[in-house]
């Protein structure tokens, strides 16, 4: 557990399906003043490798995942500068299965090979020196962005969106710029990737969904025995909220949404602590979500899963002698996919044909979340005019993005009507199909 305070903010921001911009906001004592050790970052620095611009769905964890944990590993902190290098660092593993020795979960946190990121908390605790962490695939090279400042002996997290490399093994790199080593904690809140089927939706505007400060039960309390924490719940999907001292009737968040990306704010705390927050299913998560000093407002924005319980669907976790207001904000959700591609033009032509096979060819479809080049097709091929229009049995299946396909073990000097549906990383067929006919030689 992280007990000491936090003292920047850190903000994800999704703007588009499936793009994430990264950057840092400072409040209340901030490190955004270069000095020695300390990297200066304005408001709109980048922070961390956005999601992958090809096109990518988020799928959130159940609840976020201790991934790495530095205080329980053998190798202890991450050292710091380590002659000729301004820095220290470590490699680590958050894709794959299998994985032990990081202080994390055992055999992974469940994010499969392959993703293209993963969007993750990163917390410094036990810092020796003031420095600054900068997080990146692990691909040789040194990265230039920073994704958190620090203070010696003062703990502090922020959360970013960070590319993997295809080492599987080691694909993330951790690189620690300051004279001294620090803990480092790494917690996975999700992961992009092609087959992901959750889309994006921003709200016109962000908006505040509960502040204690406005709410009848007042703040947050802290430990209360026997647990080493307060807790309260809030209810973020749905209509007809009412008395969490946000948005009247809520933040117009709809039910059975898969994720919500909020930012948690700090204010008012009468002693140093950590919040943690998570679905409300019953369980205490190990994931810290934002760490706080007494008397300094502190935010940090990520994406957090909400529980099927609709009128309490977040938990908040108070890890703190004193009570402290929570205020959250909601910027977006993230839903299932269940909207069909659709093709804007329907004709399958054949660029050529023999007395047995047909070559067919058709427009790419587009799907409002799976990306074009990530579709696949399925082809339906009958002597009849009316059969796959009603009984679609499939002749063949293309791989992702490809447009064409070969019909083989046909009649000569036959009619054949063929007709094309597109599929999209949710198994949702297009709502229209692309046809046409022309006889074997």
């Amino acid at each position: 557990m992280v007990t000491t305070g936090l003292v920047t903010r850190g903000v994800v921001r999704a703007r588009r399906p499936f793009s994430v911009l990264v950057a840092v906001a400072l409040l209340g004592s901030v490190l955004g003043v270069a000095a020695a050790g300390v990297e200066g970052v304005s408001p709109t620095a980048p922070v961390a490798a956005a999601a992958p611009s090809t096109g990518s769905g988020f799928t959130p964890l159940a609840a976020p995942c201790r991934a790495v944990d530095t205080r329980s590993q053998a190798a202890g902190p991450v050292a710091g500068a380590t002659t000729p290098n301004p820095f220290g660092s470590r490699t680590f593993q958050l894709a794959g299965t299998g994985i032990t020795g990081q202080g994390g979960a055992t055999g992974g946190c469940g994010v499969p090979d392959g993703v293209g990121a993963v969007e993750i908390s990163v917390t410094v605790t036990g810092a020796t020196s003031t420095g600054f962490l900068r997080v990146a695939p692990n691909d040789g090279t040194t990265p230039t962005a920073t994704f958190i400042n620090y203070q010696a002996g003062i703990g502090i997290t922020n959360t970013g969106t960070v590319t993997l490399s295809d080492l599987q093994t080691a694909d993330l790199a951790v690189f620690n710029f300051a004279t001294g080593a620090t803990h480092v904690i790494i917690d996975i809140q999700g992961f992009y990737s092609p087959t992901s089927a959750l889309g994006y939706t921003p709200l016109a505007a962000p908006c505040r969904a509960v502040d204690t400060r406005s709410q009848a039960a007042g703040p947050v309390a802290g430990a209360t025995t026997p647990n080493p924490f307060g807790s309260r719940t809030f209810q973020l999907a749905g209509t007809g909220i009412t008395g969490q001292g946000g948005a009247t009737g809520g933040c117009g968040v709809p039910d059975g949404v898969g994720a919500v990306e909020i930012s948690v704010t700090v204010t008012g705390a009468t002693s140093t602590g950590f919040l943690r927050v998570a679905p409300n299913d019953g369980t205490t998560p190990t994931a810290t979500f934002i760490n706080y000093q007494a008397g300094i407002g502190i935010t940090n924005t990520g994406t957090v899963t909400l529980s099927d319980l609709q009128t309490a669907d977040l938990a908040v976790f108070n890890f703190a002698t004193g009570a402290t207001h929570v205020i959250i904000d909601i910027q977006g959700f993230y839903r299932s996919d269940t909207t069909g591609p659709t093709f804007a033009t329907t004709t399958v032509t054949f660029p050529s044909k023999t007395t047995t096979t047909l070559n067919a060819s058709w427009t790419a479809a587009t799907d409002n979340i799976t990306p074009t080049g990530n579709l696949t097709y399925q082809v339906c091929v009958s002597t009849s005019s009316t059969t796959c229009a009603t009984t679609f049995t499939v002749a063949a299946t293309t791989a992702a993005g490809v447009t064409t396909a070969t019909l083989t073990g046909l009649t000569a000097n036959t009619t054949y009507f063929v007709t094309v549906r597109a599929r999209d990383a949710a198994s949702n067929n297009s709502t229209n199909t692309a046809t046409g006919s022309t006889a074997t030689n």
